[in-house]
């Protein structure tokens, strides 16, 4: 079994795993997660992480991701 984390946000450094944890809180937008893990404020601007972060808040409410 692979025991390396799954880097969502490389410029951040934040996993999958971090970001399924706030969604279990309550932190169900892309701005509530980024107000509390920084995804999407590193040099990329969220270029790399946001689509796969929205795919997990759409995965976790059962809805379209748009």
């Amino acid at each position: 079994m692979n025991k390396e984390p799954n880097i969502i946000c490389r410029c951040e450094d934040v996993t999958v795993e971090q970001v399924r944890e706030l969604l279990h809180k309550g932190y169900t937008h892309f701005e509530d997660l980024k107000r509390q893990l920084r995804v999407g404020m590193g040099p990329c601007q969220g270029q790399n992480c946001q689509e796969m972060i929205r795919r997990e808040i759409a995965t976790f409410l059962g809805v379209s991701i748009e």
